[in-house]
């Protein structure tokens, strides 16, 4: 099972086109708001969640657990407690934490990131204080999948694909999609 997670302010893009490679990849992905079922992203697209955030139940059943990047949304998913709590307790039972642009952020301040390498939005590199990050579209480390940003939410989509799935169907599924290699 995976989890990503919206609030009010999210970027679409880096949201929607990630579920959008998942579920073509018949990954089971659940689209979960954090304060509401029907989230407004940063432009204005509303689109109505799978589930609340309150409904969710242990993390034991997921897989993933998925930040999209965005503002404001970035800043409405951090100040959520009880998705820090649940990605804590993700993270402590070895589930693997995502987050594309800014969210790379989010997971930092909620302590999830010592001693990884990851990558986000240029601009925010500097607010990254646990880990070290590096000038690269997308980064996997056990536990950890980052991406810089927009521009390569497709890559970070099919990295997960790759992570819960193998290779080979995640380089399947690119040339499906008509995508350059990587």
């Amino acid at each position: 099972m995976i989890y990503i997670f919206f609030s009010e302010g999210y970027e679409e893009v880096e949201a929607i086109a990630v579920v959008d490679v998942l579920r073509r990849a018949a990954c089971d992905v659940t689209m979960v708001g954090v304060d509401d079922l029907k989230v407004k992203s940063t432009h204005g697209i509303e689109m109505t969640m799978d589930k609340m955030l309150s409904e969710l139940c242990d993390p034991v059943q997921g897989d993933v657990f998925i930040l999209p990047g965005g503002q404001p949304g970035t800043g409405n998913l951090s100040e959520s407690v009880m998705l820090k709590q649940l990605f804590q307790k993700a993270y402590e039972i070895h589930c693997t934490v995502a987050a594309i642009c800014a969210a790379p952020t989010v997971l930092d301040q909620w302590g999830l990131t010592r001693g990884k390498i990851l990558t986000c939005y240029p601009s925010y590199t500097a607010e990254i204080k646990n880990a070290d990050v590096v000038d690269r579209d997308v980064v996997s480390e056990p536990g950890l999948i980052t991406a810089r940003g927009v521009g390569v939410a497709l890559e970070f989509g099919l990295e997960i694909v790759k992570h819960l799935k193998g290779s080979a169907q995640s380089e399947a599924l690119r040339k499906a999609m008509v995508m350059p290699s990587s």
